[in-house]
């Protein structure tokens, strides 16, 4: 099998989120498949001979996603805008990904 944690942090591999038991999504050879819940799995496919990225080739849902701010203006109006610009603290948060899993069981 290939080395999967290479594939997870590789751009070279695209990451799909798969139904558990979906017949038509069948992982190529040396793919790797990650269990993230009890009916989905992410496969990790090499970009190499795929079509691009895009919902024309690719379902919606299948395709994971990455939200971030739109706006400015609670940053602006809170101060923090100015607290980041301060040269000497250098907090842009560059290189931070922080991500909220909501599994809607009640609160933890």
């Amino acid at each position: 099998m290939a080395d999967c944690v290479e594939q997870v942090y590789s751009n070279d591999y695209f990451d799909f989120i798969i139904p558990y038991g979906e017949l038509q999504y069948v992982p190529v050879s040396g793919a790797c498949t990650q269990r993230i819940a009890e009916e989905f799995d992410i496969f990790y496919y090499s970009r190499a001979g795929l079509p691009p990225l895009g919902l024309g080739t690719y379902t919606y849902n299948v395709i994971p996603k990455c939200y971030g701010l739109q706006e400015s203006d609670a940053l602006e109006v809170s101060g923090i805008i100015r607290l980041q610009n301060q040269p000497v603290l250098s907090l842009k948060g560059d290189g931070v990904l922080v991500g909220f899993v909501d599994t809607g069981d009640g609160v933890i």
